[in-house]
């Protein structure tokens, strides 16, 4: 069953505004910009992705985490965005391999947007890490990601078997240091200041 959950919402034009320009130097993978269905069920149907994409037909991807992003960056009052890399269609022949592939291609733009500067002095963001995390506790995970940033401050607010929510606090230098080292080991993550 598909439930509409609201009304279409957008990410910062601001922020929208700098990943679009990041793409006119960027030589990698494609990048696009567009509607992300968001909702708490992995889709590995394709007459089921066939239903959604009746329903919205300018969809160019979905994916998990989107809503509470949203959520919290609307209650925070806080601008946000969302990276996402392909690693399946989303069509019954979903395949792990692919993911490391796209949590990089996800990472590596994420980087390179940061790295043409100009963000606020002060940046708050919240981090998507995929790769199976489950084995560390919140606490191990905080020391790792605060081994990246040692002028900001890493809060892990869950772990899951496929991915990590992480709140950072960061200056500007901090920023760039991030982007210049990645995160752990390439993995994805969804940036939103």
């Amino acid at each position: 069953m598909v439930i509409n959950r609201g009304d279409r919402v957008t990410a910062s034009e601001n922020l929208l505004d700098k990943f679009r320009t990041g793409e006119s130097d960027w030589h990698s993978p494609k990048v696009h910009f567009g509607i992300l269905l968001c909702g708490e069920k992995l889709i590995a149907s394709k007459s089921f992705l066939d239903r959604l994409l009746d329903i919205e037909k300018e969809a160019i991807g979905g994916e998990m985490e989107g809503s509470g992003l949203y959520t919290a960056a609307r209650k925070a009052k806080i601008d946000w965005i969302i990276v996402k890399a392909i690693s399946d269609w989303a069509d019954g022949s979903k395949n792990d391999k692919m993911q490391p592939i796209a949590a990089m291609n996800a990472a590596k733009y994420v980087r390179h947007v940061v790295n043409q500067g100009g963000l606020k002095e002060q940046i708050e963001a919240t981090l998507f890490i995929k790769g199976d995390l489950s084995d560390f506790k919140k606490e191990e995970l905080s020391q790792m990601l605060t081994a990246y940033l040692p002028n900001g401050k890493v809060t892990v607010l869950s772990v899951t078997s496929g991915s990590i929510r992480v709140t950072i606090k960061i200056d500007d230098a901090a920023a760039r240091e991030l982007a210049l080292k990645g995160i752990n080991s390439g993995q994805a993550w969804g940036w939103q200041t």
